[in-house]
């Protein structure tokens, strides 16, 4: 898991999501969750940051939890299906 510090030197470990996300094209795109948007999830994909739009987006697994990972794509999810 990732190590960040604070400012009193104290490590915090931080929770990662990885997403499997199919794409309503076919496409498979797997990356590491690091922010929920209106518009879509951006992703750090091999290194790279890249963003998913919520339209072009039919599925998403998770491969390792993340609480607050999944309350935020849940919440992109519900928004989603009233749009």
């Amino acid at each position: 898991m990732p190590v960040t510090s604070n400012p009193t030197g104290a490590k915090i470990t931080k929770k990662v999501a990885f997403l499997v996300i199919q794409k309503r094209n076919g496409e498979q795109i797997i990356g590491e969750l690091i922010a929920v948007k209106k518009s879509g999830l951006l992703l750090n994909i091999s290194g790279m940051d890249g963003e998913v739009e919520i339209n072009d987006i039919r599925q998403i697994k998770i491969e390792k939890k993340s609480q607050a990972g999944r309350g935020a794509i849940n919440g992109l999810i519900v928004a989603g299906a009233e749009l």
